[in-house]
């Protein structure tokens, strides 16, 4: 996964891959364990003190690009162009669902990653649909068109991430055959507060 959503900057120390990007999104400032660790906990305190015409593209069009930041972007011009630089990191298709007014409804991103010993896997990134798109079959076609893209390119073995609070989301990739392989976790340090200023939730 690391090859498909790569960060700027990385590092490796011991058995851990640091991972960098100007706190765009978590995937790509966050540490990979490079082999699985015993005692995760401490190992990481070590490590850390349909009406819709679907378009596929090799990079994210401008209309791609502000839907998709529109949904599920976190921040502003700045992120958003560190964002972009992440996204041109690794040979990918983009594909995005246009109502029949021409307007941008959905997005979805099929990333190649090449392991070596593992050969090529497709991983499902940046899918989004339009708050007015939403209930509608949207993510499903979506999906569907990235899968066939993959495999038209001989690739077969794909993965994608949810969270586990997204039940819907979960509930589709199921439909579309994935099985759950794994779990990840982003753990981060407490929130300081400077001097002078009183923290409210």
């Amino acid at each position: 996964m690391d090859a498909a959503w790569p960060a700027l900057d990385s590092a490796t120390l011991h058995a851990w891959k640091l991972r960098s990007a100007g706190s765009v999104t978590r995937r790509a400032n966050s540490i990979l364990p490079l082999a699985c660790p015993d005692g995760l906990s401490a190992a990481l305190s070590a490590a850390v003190a349909s009406g819709v015409h679907i378009t596929l593209d090799a990079a994210p069009s401008p209309a791609w690009l502000e839907l998709w930041w529109r949904v599920d972007g976190r921040g502003g011009p700045a992120e958003r162009s560190i964002a972009e630089r992440i996204l041109l990191g690794a040979p990918a298709i983009h594909a995005t669902a246009f109502d029949t007014s021409g307007r941008a409804v959905g997005t979805g991103r099929w990333a190649l990653a090449a392991v070596a010993g593992v050969g090529a896997w497709g991983g499902i990134y940046a899918m989004a649909v339009h708050t007015d798109a939403r209930r509608r079959g949207m993510a499903g076609n979506i999906l569907g068109v990235l899968v066939a893209a993959g495999r038209d390119l001989g690739v077969r073995e794909l993965w994608l991430m949810v969270t586990a609070a997204n039940a819907r989301a979960q509930q589709l990739n199921t439909r579309a055959g994935f099985t759950e392989a794994g779990r990840c976790h982003y753990r981060q340090a407490p929130l300081r507060v400077a001097a002078g200023f009183e923290a409210r939730v």
